[in-house]
């Protein structure tokens, strides 16, 4: 009845509603401090879905999850949504790409053609369970079956109902935002771990020319004498212990190399071990970014 406006801006990862008034945003549903004051620019932009640019990511990318490229490639779909092509597509969310063929690349494809047409045809509601809103969709959203759908004359109406009850319980954000940032630091950390342990596992290289030196030191102990540090044998020029007697010498190499082949054993199956935690910990963060509701958070951490 005023000059002020409401702005849901529905899909993406910087989705929100505002509330705008002559060109100012006068509040917001998230980043309240941040956007408060700040102008609100209208933008008129051709969403453009690259069909082409998908199938070549799915074709460059096939240890990554399927979902991770849909949002990817089509980021106005936003989580909700891309669950939601999961599902009708008959997809896991797990799927990863090189799980993928032709005819269930093409079976995707269409079940993303037929939503992009029903939001053509958008209508309001709120998926709720035990009366809190779990989620909000333009859509109607069948892997919420087991939820309450409440549907609504207006976009307007639908989004003061689900702001009013959402705010009256936990933020979802707010949990997978702990969870993405305790992930983030073990995986940062097992990368960092994963360094040195290459370094470490460089060792082993080492480990022939040590046994080849003990060798030569052995067929020249005539060469030596305890108090040499060095050996000069076919132009080489080879370290010696003053305190160690020719044959200690040779003995002290033929140990190296021990140490070093069971060095670069080690660091080669703990690697494996680190490999294999990177990358369970970046698919753990790509699934979280699909975590919409309370009960998505509870599976994820069972």
């Amino acid at each position: 009845e005023d000059d002020r406006v409401l702005v849901a801006q529905f899909f993406g990862p910087k989705s929100n509603v505002l509330l705008v008034e002559s060109g100012t945003i006068e509040d917001a549903f998230k980043q309240t401090r941040e956007l408060a004051g700040t102008p609100y620019k209208w933008t008129e932009e051709d969403i453009i879905f690259d069909f082409p640019q998908f199938r070549q990511a799915l074709e460059e990318n096939p240890s990554a999850l399927v979902s991770t490229i849909l949002r990817k490639s089509f980021p106005v779909l936003g989580a909700t949504v891309v669950r939601e092509v999961l599902f009708r597509a008959d997809v896991a969310v797990s799927a990863s790409a090189s799980q993928f063929g032709d005819e269930a690349r093409t079976a995707l494809e269409q079940v993303v053609r037929s939503v992009i047409a029903d939001l053509q045809r958008p209508h309001a509601r709120v998926y709720e369970k035990d009366e809190e809103p779990e989620l909000f969709s333009i859509i109607p959203l069948r892997h919420a079956a087991a939820l309450q759908e409440k549907e609504f004359e207006n976009v307007h109406e639908s989004v003061r109902y689900f702001l009013a009850r959402r705010r009256a319980v936990s933020q979802v954000s707010d949990r997978t935002s702990a969870l993405t940032a305790t992930i983030r630091q073990r995986v940062e950390k097992a990368k960092r771990t994963e360094s040195a342990i290459s370094e470490e596992a460089a060792e082993s290289a080492r480990a022939d020319a040590y046994e080849r030196t003990g060798s030569v030191l052995m067929a020249n102990l005539s060469l030596m004498q305890k108090g040499d540090r060095t050996v000069a044998i076919d132009g080489e020029k080879i370290a010696l212990d003053p305190k160690l007697s020719p044959v200690h010498n040779a003995q002290r190499y033929f140990e190296r190399a021990k140490r070093s082949r069971l060095a670069g054993q080690a660091a080669a199956a703990r690697l494996e071990s680190l490999r294999g935690e990177i990358a369970l910990g970046e698919r753990l963060l790509s699934s979280l970014e699909l975590v919409t509701t309370n009960e998505e958070v509870k599976q994820f951490m069972l």
